[in-house]
């Protein structure tokens, strides 16, 4: 999970009181271990290109972003 979607799933889970956060955090746990991490990867792909001025040097970056398809990711999405 990366850090933005872990900081989301923190803040939901510290509107509860201890004894139900621990109860949905167990569940969270079990649906995580329990979910297929597999995907198919899609054809289609992103390209990102950035500039950086760094102090007398002008950097150019560019990333490439390709799609997938992960089917389970719905059935934690809806948890």
């Amino acid at each position: 999970m990366g850090w933005r979607a872990a900081t989301i799933v923190e803040k939901a889970l510290n509107k509860f009181p201890e004894p139900e956060k621990k109860k949905k955090l167990a569940k969270l746990k079990d649906i995580l271990k329990n979910l297929k991490w597999q995907y198919v990867s899609k054809e289609i792909y992103f390209i990102n290109q950035k500039a950086y001025f760094q102090p007398k040097i002008l950097e150019h970056r560019k990333s490439y972003i390709q799609t997938i398809k992960m089917s389970d990711m719905n059935i934690f999405i809806a948890s």
